[in-house]
């Protein structure tokens, strides 16, 4: 039960934390990029990206990632400390995020899926398909696994596209999204018949919406500004693996990034935010020192290393940005 008040309480016990402890947050990132679709609001356009990481260097102190491993330990957190963090490892990373990241001095830390290196990921793959022809057939029927999917642009059981509700095309997203997601050995096979059904692969993607290769890693990380953490190997939702198959995920992606880079690796992000206690156990084992999963909240001196919380960072210009950021820094009470 749900006591009256309670969503308020919480918010007063947020601010109030964070006007009386030190504390970090964390930002997430996926890509620094202006597209003409963006199915799963990974993008942040780069001048608006300019514009927050403006703000950042005149109101924040940021740290590395490293340094919230160190202030864990110490119990001692810097104030008013903001850490930059992006997943996947897109190559706009590199081309767009990173030299605006050199001009403000900021450092950050990209978490690569070792398994994808130089290679379009699945779900933007998807999301081609599905958005790239100019008309689709207006019915599918897929064998998924031993059960039969089907959808049809007339289906009149859904509501009609409006502002608040999705598109045919874009319920097709996600209800195949929500199915591929757990089935990585059947994808590929699943992603050609799709092809194969819209009659095209979709327009061909720009370069920087592919992961970066293993050269453009050491690339991006040669001055030390930015460091590479681990996605895993193939950005698989760890709870719902074997244990053995999620210790293959993160041992070995520590192995590929630690040889690629020569140096160790020793973050983590959790694909999906998906964690447990198992898996932040088996991620210790690995080798790394913390990890990053995706709730909201601030690092305080007495958090989980390895369960961090992130805010992800969305589309806003350099004001909004800031007036947000002014209120989990404590300047003024808090939206929850």
């Amino acid at each position: 039960m749900r006591l009256p008040g309670w969503k308020t309480a919480r918010s007063a016990a947020h601010w109030l934390h964070s006007r009386m402890t030190n504390f970090v947050l964390i930002l997430g990132y996926h890509r620094v990029a202006e597209t003409a679709v963006d199915p799963y609001d990974l993008c942040v356009r780069p001048e608006h990206f300019a514009e927050q990481m403006d703000v950042l260097r005149r109101q924040v102190t940021v740290i590395d990632i490293d340094a919230i491993t160190d202030g864990l330990k110490s119990g001692r957190l810097p104030r008013r400390a903001v850490a930059i963090t992006f997943d996947d490892g897109y190559l706009d990373n590199l081309q767009m995020a990173k030299p605006l990241l050199t001009a403000n001095n900021i450092p950050a830390t990209v978490f690569a899926v070792s398994g994808s290196l130089g290679q379009e990921f699945w779900w933007d793959r998807l999301a081609r398909i599905i958005f790239g022809p100019a008309v689709l057939p207006e019915s599918l029927t897929l064998p998924i696994c031993g059960q039969t999917f089907t959808w049809s642009i007339l289906d009149t059981s859904q509501a009609a596209p409006t502002k608040d509700s999705p598109s045919p095309r874009r319920r097709l997203l996600d209800q195949l999204y929500q199915r591929l997601v757990a089935l990585p050995e059947a994808r590929p096979s699943i992603l050609a018949q799709l092809e194969q059904w819209a009659e095209t692969a979709g327009p061909i993607p720009p370069a920087a919406s592919r992961a970066m290769t293993a050269e453009e890693l050491q690339n991006l990380t040669a001055d030390g500004l930015i460091t590479v953490g681990s996605h895993t190997v193939s950005h698989a939702k760890l709870t719902g693996l074997p244990s053995l198959q999620q210790q293959a995920e993160l041992s070995d992606s520590h192995q590929t990034l630690t040889e690629i880079l020569d140096r160790p690796v020793m973050t983590l992000s959790y694909p999906h935010g998906d964690n447990n206690v198992p898996t932040r156990q088996l991620a210790r084992q690995a080798g790394y020192q913390l990890a990053c999963a995706s709730q909201n909240g601030i690092v305080h001196r007495r958090q989980e290393p390895f369960c961090l919380p992130r805010f992800w960072a969305p589309d806003w210009d350099g004001e909004q940005f800031g007036r947000w950021l002014n209120k989990w820094l404590g300047n003024c009470y808090p939206s929850m």
